[in-house]
């Protein structure tokens, strides 16, 4: 029994030893030495850095008054497309999964988006509101078509939010379709012999049916809406005057900030007269899903910060 079990915990380690340690090494070491540096005046490049304790933090919050913003339009646009998502991806998914005709193009139609990259999906959908919708608005008359999708603050967060839930609907489709396509044919057929209505089959049957599919998709969107920064940054670049500027496109900003304040403020410089990125790095766990994302500076001296914060200045 003894030496069955050993062998049982052999077999475990020799499986699991190799993905555990990649793991630990790739991630759970970046991960700590992230919230490290967020504790340093670390430049990003030197092998040494100072200790600076809280200051990275006092300085988010203290020097920062879009961190407040930035946070509340996240949270806004995750709720709000975490639960668009999945009621199209759903309702879609139980489109599809009827006897009609192509049914099978339709699936690959509505998947396509996800196909295309966030940036590429932001620069077709900026041409389309600035415009092929005007010059719809123009030909119909009708106010709708007429909105400044991009140049308002209500206007552009429901923009972003119809690019983003276009582009994540159907993959969450796709979890939807195995989901359901996975329940018992006769489940339904008995339902249907007894006289079961379809929205008394889709509340008795399939939606208790597909709860896990449903939590992987919640968990899915959080995951997306929390880490968007591509489809907002080619859309609307955090405009107008910073009102789409989400959490992860704030920590670019403040990270191209760092740098232009390491050109012209040497005295604000960090360890060998670089950048200081603890701020960065204290911004970066303030938030739970942060990607890491860098931004490349052309010219020290004279880096415009509207390049990314949209109409700033305008």
């Amino acid at each position: 029994m003894v030496r069955d079990r050993k062998r049982e915990i052999a077999t475990d380690a020799l499986f699991l030893g190799p993905a555990v340690i990649l793991f630990a090494m790739i991630v759970v070491a970046a991960c700590m030495l992230g919230v490290y540096y967020a504790f340093t005046d670390w430049n990003g490049i030197s092998l040494q850095s100072n200790w600076v304790g809280w200051e990275n933090f006092r300085t988010i919050f203290g020097d920062d008054p879009q961190l407040g913003y930035s946070a509340l339009f996240t949270l806004r646009l995750t709720l709000t497309s975490v639960v668009l998502s999945n009621v199209i991806g759903l309702g879609l998914a139980l489109l599809v999964t009827r006897a009609i005709a192509f049914a099978d193009g339709f699936r690959a139609i509505f998947f396509l988006p996800n196909v295309i990259g966030g940036i590429i999906l932001g620069f077709i959908w900026r041409f389309i509101f600035t415009s092929a919708i005007p010059a719809i608005g123009d030909l119909t008359g009708w106010g709708f078509f007429e909105l400044p999708w991009l140049g308002d603050a209500f206007t552009g967060f429901w923009a972003i939010i119809i690019v983003f839930t276009w582009r994540t609907t159907g993959y969450l489709m796709v979890i939807y379709i195995a989901a359901i396509m996975a329940i018992d044919g006769a489940l339904i057929e008995s339902a249907q012999i007894d006289g079961a209505s379809s929205v008394q089959m889709f509340r008795r049957i399939i939606l208790p049916l597909i709860t896990p599919a449903i939590t992987i998709c919640l968990f899915l969107m959080l995951s997306w809406a929390t880490k968007i920064f591509d489809g907002i940054f080619s859309l609307t670049r955090g405009g107008p005057f910073d009102s789409t500027e989400a959490f992860c496109l704030e920590v670019i900003v403040l990270n191209a900030t760092e740098h232009v304040t390491a050109a012209v403020q040497p005295e604000q410089r960090g360890q060998d007269g670089g950048p200081r990125f603890g701020p960065v790095h204290a911004n970066h766990h303030l938030w739970s899903a942060i990607r890491p994302r860098r931004v490349v500076i052309a010219n020290d001296d004279t880096f415009d910060l509207r390049c990314l914060r949209g109409h700033r200045g305008d």
